[in-house]
């Protein structure tokens, strides 16, 4: 009886736990492999897959979120191209979104913070990134905070990543290092 009851728990934890594998459509799966991007999927946290808009007021490549850390990602990735000016000056890039995606209202702010070339280095395998905090418009999300991750590896693409919340949690920290652009020997 003892053996049958621990063999029904550990069944149940591994099957809990394939279950929490979060299903990546074929396009984000693409779309990483084509600007050689390692992407870091949550093992705890429960986090699933949202289902995002296509006709949205800002599209995304692909969504996660986690009742339990209460916390949403939205990643959005552009594999390089060298017609793409958005390449030529990723920080130009980069601020439009941050000004396209932050409300309107009087007394919003938004804040940038720089990255290291060390941090960049050998967390993200980046040339450039910074990171931003605004209030997102409505039409963005429900949200009332986002915490904006931009990274660009020349050559490779450039990854934005949407952290939505509403108050900020241990969770938020944890979830930085959301992608990694591969080394060239991993290419």
């Amino acid at each position: 009886m003892k053996i049958r009851t621990i063999f029904i728990i550990i069944s149940g934890f591994c099957a809990q736990h394939l279950i929490a594998q979060i299903e990546f459509t074929d396009n984000f799966r693409h779309l990483v492999e084509n600007a050689g991007i390692d992407f870091y999927e949550p093992t705890e946290g429960s986090y699933k897959e949202v289902k995002l808009q296509k006709h949205s007021f800002q599209p995304c490549d692909f969504g996660i979120r986690s009742r339990r850390e209460k916390l949403e990602i939205r990643y959005l990735i552009a594999p390089y191209s060298e017609y793409n000016i958005a390449f030529k000056a990723p920080h130009v890039e980069c601020f439009r979104m941050v000004s396209n995606l932050a409300t309107n209202e009087e007394d919003a702010a938004i804040t940038s913070l720089s990255i290291s070339e060390d941090e960049l280095k050998e967390n993200f395998n980046a040339d450039w990134g910074k990171i931003y905090f605004f209030q997102p418009k409505d039409s963005f999300s429900e949200r009332a905070h986002c915490k904006m991750l931009a990274l660009y590896s020349e050559g490779k693409g450039m990854a934005l990543v949407f952290f939505l919340f509403d108050e900020p949690s241990r969770d938020l920290d944890n979830r930085y290092l959301a992608l990694r652009f591969k080394d060239e020997a991993n290419n």
